[in-house]
């Protein structure tokens, strides 16, 4: 069930930057979607087990 729910959550991270990216919203309708776009990644990456993983390629990117 959680990993179907992190997949549903990935998908909605893809279509609302897909969204933001198509029509370019600026103020505050593309900030809004920004940041759901941004809680939706981090839902799926929770919910899929994956937190782990992100942490060090994050740490590995800013960290070299």
């Amino acid at each position: 069930m959680k990993r179907k729910l992190a997949i549903l959550f990935f998908g909605l991270f893809i279509a609302l930057v897909a969204i933001e990216v198509y029509y370019k919203f600026d103020g505050t309708l593309g900030f809004l979607l920004v940041l759901f776009a941004t809680w939706s990644l981090l839902a799926s990456i929770f919910l899929g087990g994956y937190l782990k993983e992100a942490v060090e390629v994050i740490l590995d990117f800013f960290l070299g």
